[in-house]
Parts: structure tokens; C-alpha cells; sequence
């Protein structure tokens, strides 16, 4: 069979080869596209999730690369507040202090190839990767959460004074500063999962997971 249409950015293509013997059985492969002049990220899978703050970044080396560079950050492409630009002739690097919190990362690939070129790819990141649930200091109703308010108060009863709900994946879906030791909060608008209530007081941080259904 002849494939037209094949991309040539360098990305992983995944095949599924099926065969009916008696029945139908298939074997999986994975080939990685041609990439031109500019070296490709083969791993981590762009796109993926990490699941810890340290990751191998590996690429191709094309016929004529040189050099390298690889630029990682948070605050959108081509930011460097991760790793900051240093060249380098490897196809691999080790970087241990990436987030682990939820946010996006962003990592740009260069290449020296009779010029610099690069590519861009993008991260997901797992905000319980790093995540330490607080043990009794918060007091949550109902648990597991199935009605439209949720509240939340201070065992000890502290006057909390800030508190914040995120998804798994570190987006702030509510954000309030008081000054009590209850509050209620209309979760109405939450879709079911797992989400991360962070609550301060003045002298601790708390953080807890609740499972909306």
C-alpha cells in the first residue's frame, strides 16, 4: 500500500497493521516522520503529560545539524524561565527543575543547520504530580460532593483568608480572599472529576482533593 499525504515535521506516525487468520489480530508500530533540516522531538511525546519535574528531551540529528539548543518555559512560547539558551552538540538533555503544578509547558527546539530554525512544542503538566493533602485541618461537606454548594471550614477553627480551587491540570476555576472560618461555594458550574482546594490562614497553607460526581 502507498501513503500519500505523510506529514514531514518530524512527528511520531502510529501504525496499525490488522490481518484475519481465523479471526482478526493486529500488531502496533510507531515510525517518525521525515523532519527536514530541523532536528524533531521524538521524547516525551509532544503533546504528552509529564508526570514528574524532570524529564530526557531527545531529538533526531538531520544530515548537516550542528549544533543545538533547547529553550523551556512557562510563559509562552519561546520563553525561557525554565531553561534559559545554552548551545550544545548532544541529541538528548536531562532538565530536572521543570513544574510540576498544573501549568503548560513550552519548549522550542533549535537547530544550526546552514542557519538556526526551530520548533515548537508544547507540554502538559500533572498539578498532584508534587501534591501533599493536608490531613485533618479542613473540614469539606458533603464528601464525595454532589450538591450544588460545597463547604468549607478550619477544624481548629482559624480565620482563613484565602481560598482557591483548581483542576487536575492547574486551571483556577474560583479565588477568594475572606476573612472567616467558613465559607460556602457554589460549585454549580464545576464538571464531575478531582479538583485541589488550597486554603490559607495566617500562619499555614492546606491543600485537600474533593471528587465532584
Amino acid at each position: 500500500m502507498l501513503v500519500n499525504n505523510l506529514p514531514i515535521d518530524g512527528r511520531a506516525i502510529y501504525v496499525r497493521l490488522w490481518t484475519f487468520n481465523n479471526g482478526w489480530t493486529y500488531k502496533d508500530y510507531t515510525y517518525f516522520s521525515f523532519s527536514g533540516r530541523n532536528a524533531a522531538i521524538r521524547y516525551p511525546i509532544p503533546g504528552s503529560n509529564l508526570s514528574s519535574n524532570s524529564a530526557n528531551f531527545t531529538w533526531n540529528r538531520p544530515n548537516g545539524a550542528i549544533d543545538f539548543d533547547l529553550i523551556i518555559g512557562t510563559n509562552g512560547p519561546g520563553s525561557s524561565n525554565v531553561r534559559s539558551s545554552s548551545v550544545f552538540n548532544n541529541t538528548n538533555m536531562q532538565v530536572t527543575n521543570l513544574p510540576a503544578d498544573g501549568r503548560t509547558i513550552y519548549v522550542r527546539l533549535w537547530t544550526y543547520n546552514n542557519g538556526w530554525q526551530y520548533r515548537d512544542y508544547t507540554y502538559n503538566t500533572n498539578a498532584l504530580s508534587s501534591f501533599t493533602e493536608d490531613k485533618g485541618s479542613l473540614v469539606i461537606f458533603p464528601v464525595p460532593v454532589t450538591k450544588e454548594n460545597l463547604y468549607i471550614s478550619h477544624q481548629e477553627d482559624a480565620i482563613i483568608r484565602k481560598i482557591s480551587i483548581r483542576d487536575i491540570h492547574g486551571n483556577i476555576l474560583f479565588n477568594s480572599e475572606l476573612s472567616s472560618k467558613k465559607m460556602n461555594v457554589d460549585i454549580s458550574n464545576f464538571k464531575p472529576g478531582l479538583y485541589i482546594i488550597t486554603a490559607e490562614d495566617d500562619n499555614n497553607v492546606y491543600k485537600k482533593t474533593i471528587t465532584i460526581e
